[in-house]
């Protein structure tokens, strides 16, 4: 699988930002008051067809919308979705740290 994501493969088409945008507001839309705080701190990235999701509380999934378009199965403990999970992982930490750097 080899190191984090490339920035090319960060960069989701409109189709996939979409679908994972719906997604997030449909989970959002539908929790109570109290779990919607905790997903408010969920970040979430989009590449190569697989949404990476970091919940408010830490835990994390990955699904293959292509796939799975309604994400049902989380990817996210098995042999191909943990070696995609490390570099999601590692992509986001990247993507977070540029954003928070001061300019």
């Amino acid at each position: 699988m080899g190191g984090p994501l490339t920035s090319p493969a960060r960069e989701a088409h409109r189709g996939a930002l979409s679908h994972a945008t719906g997604f997030l507001r449909q989970k959002l839309g539908s929790e109570t008051a109290e779990k919607r705080e905790v997903m408010v701190r969920m970040k979430s990235l989009v590449a190569d067809g697989y949404h990476y999701i970091r919940n408010g509380e830490g835990t994390e999934e990955l699904c293959d919308f292509r796939s799975d378009p309604a994400e049902e199965r989380d990817q996210a403990r098995t042999g191909e979705g943990g070696d995609r999970l490390a570099r999601f992982r590692t992509s986001l930490q990247e993507t977070l740290a540029r954003s928070e750097a001061p300019r």
